[in-house]
């Protein structure tokens, strides 16, 4: 048994030896004997046995009747309450869950929208203000539509 399976083993049952499972036992005790410097730890662990095994608090049994039965029936009376088909709920309840469509179209989203528009339109005024042939003829061009006359 090397030192660090004794703490393994050590921090997974515990101090008290015959607890150890019984394949490792005999090994555990001979290296015990051999190492007495791991007899500091062992204390330490016997003392966190030794916590761990009274911090359990006493309850009165009345008192977890008292829980019992205060959660049953509170158990009950939520099972008595029939829940409404959705086609009864009244119409200003709030929905559980947004449609999609309303999560689609948020303001932020309306916000970038408009943006985008309106760099489009300042866009069409920047070319349209600087183009190199009049306005009247490039609208005449670029607007009409050919009927072959």
């Amino acid at each position: 048994m090397t030192g660090r399976e004794f703490r393994r083993l050590m921090m997974i049952y515990g101090a008290d030896l015959r607890r150890w499972p019984a394949s490792r036992l005999a090994a555990a005790e001979k290296w015990q004997a051999a190492h007495p410097e791991f007899g500091g730890e062992l204390r330490r662990t016997a003392e966190m046995d030794r916590l761990l095994r009274d911090v359990a608090p006493l309850v009165e049994s009345s008192r977890v009747d008292r829980v019992m039965e205060k959660v049953l029936r509170k158990a009950e009376e939520e099972r008595a309450v029939p829940e409404l088909p959705a086609s009864l709920l009244p119409p200003f309840a709030v929905p559980l869950r947004v449609p999609w469509l309303q999560r689609r179209w948020a303001p932020q989203g309306m916000l970038y929208l408009g943006l985008f528009f309106l760099g489009c339109a300042a866009n069409l005024a920047v070319r349209l203000l600087t183009a190199e042939t009049p306005l009247d003829l490039w609208f005449a061009s670029n607007l009409s539509l050919p009927l072959g006359g």
